[in-house]
């Protein structure tokens, strides 16, 4: 849970240096969304290497 919350305000504190004009030409608030995902998707990705788990049938029945 802790981990979760660092990455949610690691990335809400990069998407707002990268919406500012401190960086360089500030982004559009669309960019600014995929990236969250983009940085989203590398993050389970690398723990998903690092970390391997089962998904398991449930057999469930309709």
């Amino acid at each position: 849970m802790l981990a979760a919350s660092a990455f949610i305000g690691g990335t809400a504190i990069i998407a707002k240096l990268l919406g500012k004009n401190l960086i360089g030409e500030p982004l559009s608030p669309f960019q600014i969304s995929h990236s969250r995902f983009l940085y989203g998707f590398i993050f389970l990705l690398f723990f998903s290497l690092f970390y391997k788990f089962k998904i398991q049938n449930s057999k469930f029945k309709l």
